[in-house]
Order: structure tokens, then C-alpha cells, then sequence
């Protein structure tokens, strides 16, 4: 029987047992009047993520977390950086009602670089600033089939960029989504969204299409407790086909989005007599993607997956406006050449071409430019014994801007029994220069005069530029963990790591200040660079402990330490990156709770507690999440759903380099109703 290759590009191989999560068409109890939560051991969960091919999550040698469709389905959460707040060794934050921070074990930040995010096996990462525009990554949460969250570098299957996690967003295949589907919802913060979506099929071919819309209400801004401009209204369709031929499938898929969102920020400027511009501007963003991909089984431990996609964003911004174009080719190959080896291999090429507006405060030289990506992998799986694995990998890069990059891991993992597993890893990975570490300028602050020695009394413009010389930044990583089933009603997973980071980022007096003539006035310009003058190290834990006390009731908890040295080195002057180590926070934990209640109801809870961030001068917060479900018939949901129960409001991040009113999430109600038909 021919094993489904799909997973090969880490698409939508067979379906994902669930995790902790309720089976929704469990039959209830006659006696108790409760469903019964039947539920999959956590060890026994399918993921393709970690070695490209489908496995169960015991087998696998690297810290991972899945969260399923069912997970999503009794969250509160409306958006997919809300979702991941349960994955541990996340750090999830808002800065404002549409701009969200998203890091994984540590170098938390607006324009956080060392975490690589996937959609459907589309990288959402720009090249820009190496990051991610969090409010232009989003999908029906309805048609995501799992999020599979790798915490702890993935260079060798995945590139430079993917330092610290990879999130892999993977969605349903068409014929996981057949019939009709209609939602709305709406409250005080969620004001009103809507889905519409019918899949059926034609032939061997099954397909869905959809629109959704969501209006978001803006946040509160902390120092007048007034409305900040920052709402967020987006409009988004999109389609999807499988065809299943024998041993081929075909997919083709494609989406495209309309955004509006409000933004404050405090930009330098001369003509305000506080030296910063604080009026809120309005932002527009539209986009598309087509991708499609073929994928042959020849066998069970034989396939060829080809993957090609096209991406086009264009972010109408007054303070840096961008339109990009992505072409990415990726061809995949498994293969067993000798008894209990098995071998992945690939070949990717990117290509981007992009085009920046640029401001007073912020732009890049030369403003139009195309940059190259080209790589090869392999990694070979060695069974040594039944009960002990060794792989063995690496992939080879070639970049514009850094040249070639060599990303080597080894990672072994032992199986004693099918209740335990104990595995470990050594893996180097960098992050390589971004376009702005090189072309970029920035507007960092404007002084009236007489605030700098010898200015003449002239005003003064701080500006950091971007350098030639700049270089990747290097990551090796030492990681353990223990998988553990200790019965069918408790199991846990802990995850170590210690990381050495060469290279950092850091920002350099570049020259002596020197008199300039623009911008509307004659000021002196005090410049400074970006260059590679930090080391550190981080260290830390992760856990997680999963718990069924009865057959109507799951308890999840989480935990997360973190703990982080920047050392910047003897020549250094940076003053904007070394205080890296107090913008993540330390201590991280989660509580989770799902309750099947009588007469075809649900009852959930979450509890998060984020620990301080003292560089950004915020204080540790906790917060509640409730929701409380009814199947009203066998195609109608109903819920109500609160949000940051425990607080008026509460400050989660700020931004560090673009300054942005500080803002405060506000508590929530909506109501949601789903009909299936």
C-alpha cells in the first residue's frame, strides 16, 4: 500500500489524531449525561514537521508542539498569534490592536528575525527586515488542520532564519471541508466577522472556496486611557483543490486579502516641539498568493514531491511602504538506499524583487532590488537498533548578502518502549542578513540643539544605517528532552536547551557627526551602523504536563524559564541591543482546562501568566479566557467567549526601534454561531 507523500512538503498527510481535545462525536453517557472524552495518547500524535515525513510525536528528536483543529476550535482566540499563546517557549504579545510580537525562546521583538513561519510550506518570512508582518499571516481558523510549532533551530531541513522555531501552519485538504459553512460573531473588541465557505467535488477532484471579513476595535492607549487608532478591518478569499490520482496528488491553492489598520507611532521630527510626530496614520495592505504542488508515492519509503508557489504583497505605509514579489521552486525526495536508512533530500530557489517608498524617518539604497535564494539538503535517519536512532543532516545555502551558509545537525533519539523516548541534539544555525541590515536607514531620534556637545545649536538627528559588512549571525544549539506516557490518564514532555550565539546585532558609532542639509533645515547627523559586536547565551525548560482526571474533563499545564546573557564585545557601543535579555520574559505558564458538560455543552478555560519585561519597564500579568459551547444540533454551534477576564486592561509589549504608543489590550465578549451544511 502506497504511504500519502503530501506530507513531504509539510502540506496535509493523513489526518492528525487529536491532542488535547474532545471527540466531538462521542456518544454521551447515559448515565452521567456527558460526552466522553476520548482522546488519543499523546505520544501516539502524527506530525510531519520535524523530518519532513509523517511520524508519531514520541519519535521525533526535537522539542515540538501540536496544536490541533480541535485545540482551535475550543479557544477563544480569533487570530493565529492568539492561538499560539498555549505553545510553550512562546512568547506572544499585542504592541497594538493589529501589530503582534512572536518569538520563541527568547529575542522577542516587533521585527523579531530568528523564528521562520510556513504557511501550507509558503514562507511568510520577509526578507526586508527577516521577520514577519504578523497582521498579513491569517487563514479561516476553521480550515487549519494543526499548527505543528518546532521550538529550537530547524536549519538543516529548513534554511537561515529558522534559528530559534519553526511554525508550521498546515491547513485542511479540500476534501476535509466538504458541504457548506457559515459563521459570524461579534462583541465589544471582536466588533463582527464572517465566514462563508462550500467545498464539494468534481470527479477525482475536491475543492473549497471561501471569503471571510473580520473589524477588530482598537486598543486603549495607556497614557490617556483613550481609544488608540489602531483598529483592524481585513477582508480575505480563497480557494483550494486535491486531486487524487493512484499514487499522485495534485493541489492547487491560492488567497487573496484586502487590510486597513490604524497605527500610532512616535516618529522624530523637527517641526514638533517634543521632536516627535504623534499623529495616527491609517495603513493599507493587499496581496495574493498561487501555489501548487505534485507529489508521487512510489512506495512506502520512496517519494517525490515538487512544490512551486507565487507571492505579491504590497503594504501602502507613509512611513515605509513596500510591494514585494516572491517566486519560490522546491523539489523534495525521500528514499531508503540501504536497510534502516531513510533519506530526505531537496533542492529550493527563491526569488524576490520588491520595491520600498521610503520617508524622512525611514528608507532603504536602492530602493528597487532582486535578491537570490538558492539551497540543497540531505539527512539521513540511521536505525542503529530497534529502540535507538541516529540522524545525521545538513543543508547548504547560497544568499545575496552573506553568501554560503552551512547548517549541520545531529540529533539521537532512543525508544525503550512505546510509553518513553529520550532524545538529543547538537545544531548550528544563523540568521543571515536581512535587506535593511544592509541598505536600510533609520531615523532613531531628533534633539533640539544644545544636546549634543559642539552642535552648534543646531538641532541633532540620530540615524542608524545599514552596512555591507554586516554578516549572519551564528546559533549552536544543545538540546535534550524526555517524552514520558505514564499511564492512560497522565503524560509529559520536557524539553532543555542551552544556546551560544556569535555575531549579534548591534548598533555602532559610525563616524563623526557631521552637518546636513535637508529634511527642511541644516541639523547635525550623528550616525551610527549596524554590525556583529555581541555574543550570548540562552538557557532554559520547557514542560508540559497533560491530564485526563475523568472521562469528561482534560487539564493541560505549561511551563517556561528562560534565561538570557548578552555579552557585547570590548569595542562595542551599542545602546539598543544589549538589553536583549529583559525584553523576553523570563517565566512563562498555562493552564488549561476543557469540561464536556450534560445537554451537548462545553465549558473551557485557559490561565496565562507572562513574566515582567524590565528593558520595557512592564510589569508580569496574568490572564483569563472562558468560553462556554452548546451543539445545539448536529450542524449548529453556539458559544460565548471572554477575553482577558482579569483586567480592565493590561500592557503586553512596546515597540524598542520604531516607537509606537504604548497601548493596552482591553477585556472582550463576542458571541459566535457556526452552521454546517
Amino acid at each position: 500500500m502506497f504511504a500519502s507523500v503530501s506530507s513531504v512538503l509539510a502540506e496535509d498527510p493523513a489526518p492528525v489524531k487529536a491532542s488535547a481535545v474532545v471527540d466531538t462525536a462521542a456518544t454521551p453517557d447515559a448515565k452521567a449525561g456527558v460526552f466522553d472524552m476520548s482522546i488519543d495518547q499523546l505520544l501516539d500524535l502524527d506530525v510531519t514537521s520535524p523530518a519532513k515525513k509523517s511520524e508519531r510525536l514520541a519519535d521525533v528528536a526535537s522539542a515540538i508542539f501540536v496544536i490541533t483543529s480541535e485545540d482551535i476550535r475550543r479557544s477563544t482566540a480569533t487570530n493565529i498569534p492568539d492561538l499560539l499563546r498555549m505553545v510553550p517557549g512562546l512568547h506572544v504579545a499585542r504592541v497594538d490592536g493589529n501589530q503582534a510580537v512572536v518569538s520563541s525562546r527568547g529575542f522577542s521583538g516587533v521585527f523579531a528575525d530568528k523564528l521562520l513561519v510556513l504557511m501550507d510550506g509558503r514562507s511568510v518570512y520577509t526578507p526586508l527586515f527577516g521577520g514577519v508582518f504578523w497582521n498579513e499571516v491569517d487563514a479561516p481558523l476553521e480550515n487549519i488542520d494543526r499548527i505543528e510549532v518546532i521550538r529550537g533551530p530547524g536549519a538543516t531541513l529548513y534554511g537561515a532564519n529558522a534559528v530559534n522555531g519553526v511554525i508550521n501552519i498546515i491547513t485542511k485538504s479540500a476534501g476535509a471541508t466538504q458541504g457548506g459553512l457559515i459563521r459570524a460573531s461579534g462583541g465589544n473588541e471582536e466588533r463582527g466577522s464572517g465566514l462563508v465557505q462550500y467545498g464539494s467535488a468534481v470527479g477525482d477532484t475536491q475543492y473549497r472556496a471561501y471569503g471571510q471579513y473580520f473589524n477588530r476595535d482598537g486598543q486603549l492607549l495607556e497614557a490617556t486611557k483613550t481609544q488608540a487608532d489602531d483598529s483592524w478591518q481585513n477582508l480575505r478569499t480563497g480557494f483550494r483543490s486535491d486531486t487524487q490520482m493512484d499514487r499522485d496528488t495534485v493541489t492547487f491553492q491560492g488567497d487573496y486579502f484586502y487590510g486597513e489598520n490604524g497605527w500610532n507611532p512616535r516618529i522624530p521630527s523637527f517641526d514638533s516641539p517634543t521632536y516627535l510626530n504623534t499623529d495616527p496614520l491609517r495603513r493599507y495592505q493587499n496581496g495574493g498568493n498561487l501555489q501548487g504542488r505534485w507529489s508521487r508515492a512510489y512506495s512506502d519509503t520512496s517519494s517525490l514531491a515538487v512544490q512551486a508557489y507565487y507571492d505579491y504583497i504590497d503594504r501602502n505605509d507613509r512611513v515605509l511602504g513596500q510591494r514585494r514579489n516572491t517566486v519560490d521552486l522546491n523539489t523534495e525526495f525521500r528514499f531508503s538506499p540501504l536497510s534502516g536508512n531513510d533519506v530526505v533530500s531537496g533542492m529550493e530557489y527563491r526569488f524576490y524583487h520588491d520595491t520600498i517608498d521610503e520617508s524622512s524617518s525611514v528608507g532603504v539604497d536602492p530602493q528597487q532590488d532582486n535578491q537570490n535564494l538558492a539551497t540543497g539538503f540531505v539527512q539521513d535517519e540511521i536505525t542503529l537498533r530497534h529502540d535507538l536512532r541516529l540522524i545525521l543532516g545538513t543543508k547548504v545555502e547560497h544568499n545575496d548578502l552573506s553568501g554560503f551558509e552551512v547548517l549541520p545537525n545531529i540529533r539521537l533519539i532512543a525508544t525503550p518502549d512505546e510509553s518513553n523516548s529520550v532524545w538529543g541534539a547538537v545544531s548550528k544555525a544563523v540568521r543571515s542578513p536581512a535587506r535593511f541590515n544592509h541598505d536600510g536607514r533609520l531615523v532613531l531620534a531628533d534633539r533640539p540643539g544644545g544636546s549634543v556637545p559642539g552642535d552648534q545649536g543646531l538641532p541633532s538627528s540620530v540615524v542608524l544605517y545599514g552596512t555591507n559588512s554586516y554578516d549572519s549571525e551564528d546559533m549552536v544549539a544543545y538540546e535534550v528532552g524526555y517524552r514520558s506516557q505514564v499511564s492512560e490518564q497522565v503524560s509529559f514532555d520536557i524539553a532543555t536547551f542551552y544556546n551560544v550565539y556569535h555575531n549579534l546585532e548591534t548598533a555602532e558609532p559610525a563616524g563623526a557627526p557631521s552637518l546636513v542639509t535637508g529634511r527642511g533645515n541644516p541639523y547635525i547627523e550623528i550616525p551610527y551602523e549596524v554590525q556583529n559586536l555581541m555574543d550570548g547565551t540562552t538557557k532554559g525548560v520547557e514542560l508540559v504536563v497533560d491530564t485526563k482526571p475523568t472521562n469528561w474533563w482534560r487539564l493541560m499545564a505549561t511551563y517556561s524559564f528562560l534565561e538570557m546573557n548578552m555579552d557585547p564585545q570590548d569595542n562595542s557601543q551599542d545602546f539598543i541591543y544589549s538589553g536583549e535579555g529583559g525584553r523576553s520574559p523570563r517565566n512563562q505558564y498555562m493552564i488549561r482546562s476543557l469540561i464536556n458538560l450534560p445537554y451537548d455543552m462545553e465549558f473551557d478555560t485557559t490561565l496565562n501568566y507572562v513574566g515582567s519585561l524590565p528593558d520595557l519597564n512592564i510589569q508580569s500579568y496574568a490572564e483569563a479566557s472562558v468560553r462556554l459551547g452548546w451543539h445545539a444540533t448536529k450542524n449548529l454551534e453556539l458559544s460565548v467567549n471572554g477575553q482577558n477576564l482579569l483586567q480592565s486592561e493590561h500592557t503586553e509589549y512596546t515597540s524598542s526601534l520604531v516607537d509606537t504608543a504604548h497601548t493596552q489590550m482591553q477585556r472582550g465578549v463576542y458571541g459566535k454561531a457556526t452552521w454546517r451544511f
